[in-house]
């Protein structure tokens, strides 16, 4: 594991105004998977007495493998079928990815001009308790500019 995150580049620059709210700082990191590989790699990080856990200003818990955040990319619905994310194969094989954040290295970008957020409100001037409004938001897209600041480390038996 520590021979394939030593080969992912770090961002320099991090993204956003340096010290703004919302801002990410150079170097951020994280491995990113379902949550049997995350169960792993927790293990991992403290046999290797390399785990931390604090929580943030928000008052979650941030859970790390040295100076990588990890994160369980939870499930998704198909139907009535709860299924991870990142999928497990029958035989209980999965992928780990990781990836650096910054402007530099792994980000998101929206179109330039249009407003991230639209917000639809409510018609006040119908009768009705009920009322609906809408938000949407994008476009919007992921951006690797330097491939070497991500990766994926495959084939992880979580049987």
């Amino acid at each position: 594991v520590d021979e394939w995150l030593s080969r992912i580049i770090p961002s320099t620059t991090g993204g956003g105004i340096a010290g703004s709210a919302g801002s990410v700082p150079a170097g951020t990191r994280a491995i990113m998977g379902n949550t049997k590989a995350i169960v792993r790699m927790r293990a991992l990080a403290r046999w290797a007495t390399m785990y931390t856990a604090e929580k943030d200003s928000l008052g979650r818990t941030v859970e790390k493998y040295n100076d990588w955040v990890l994160v369980d990319l939870g499930d998704k619905v198909v139907g009535s079928v709860a299924s991870p994310i990142v999928p497990i194969t029958a035989g209980g094989v999965t992928d780990l990815y990781a990836a650096t954040f910054g402007d530099d290295g792994m980000h998101g970008v929206s179109v330039a001009g249009k407003p991230l957020l639209q917000t639809f409100p409510p018609d006040f001037t119908r009768a009705g308790a009920v009322k609906t409004a809408e938000m949407e938001m994008g476009p919007l897209a992921m951006v690797l500019k330097n491939t070497k600041s991500a990766g994926v480390l495959r084939s992880i038996d979580v049987v």
